[in-house]
Formats: structure tokens, sequence, C-alpha cells
């Protein structure tokens, strides 16, 4: 992967996907549901040694793997001055926090 130059990165102003979830999380209620269409599920191969560390850091900070992966996914699209969730996916706080069904 190349690195985009500073001087030719665009500034994003929006939130990034952990300050969109601390206010998602004092917010009252969702005024746009998500619609799982916009979800894609995916897998991946990582050591097994990785994963053992992504899960403890999660489990330490009381989140799920996917979230934490979602929250090191925005840093590294903004470090690399592409859009962030705050562009891409502005409902995903709420996807995230919402009350899990069975089938999740």
């Amino acid at each position: 992967m190349t690195r985009m130059p500073r001087d030719k990165q665009h500034p994003i102003p929006a939130a990034s996907l952990s300050q969109m979830l601390e206010a998602a999380i004092h917010a009252e209620g969702s005024e746009t549901p998500a619609d799982d269409d916009d979800i894609a599920r995916t897998s991946i191969r990582i050591p097994r040694a990785v994963l053992d560390e992504v899960s403890a850091l999660a489990q330490a900070n009381r989140m799920s793997v996917s979230l934490l992966v979602n929250l090191l996914l925005d840093i590294y699209l903004i470090g690399e001055g592409r859009p962030g969730y705050a562009r891409l996916a502005p409902w995903y706080p709420d996807y995230a926090l919402r009350k899990k069904s069975q089938a999740d």
C-alpha cells in the first residue's frame, strides 16, 4: 500500500468512529435504523496469536472483536487520507450499539 503525502491528503473534518459511538451511547435513540443489507459479513485468516491479542484487547475494553476491528479500520482509513465511517457509514454507531437479536 502506498501512503498519500500529507500535503495531498484531504482533511476530513468529520468525527471518528470512536467519537460517533460515544455520542450514540449518550443519545436517546436512533433516527434512522440501520439495514442489514448495508452490512457485509466477511472472514479473515490471521495468525491465532494475533487474534488472541486482539480478543484480549477487545475484552479489556468491554467490546466485541468486530467493533474493535471496525475502530481500527476507521483509524487506518482516516490516517491514509481516505473517508472514514463518518462519511461512509454514519449510521454504523446505532447499528453497532443496537440490541442484538438471537440471529446475531
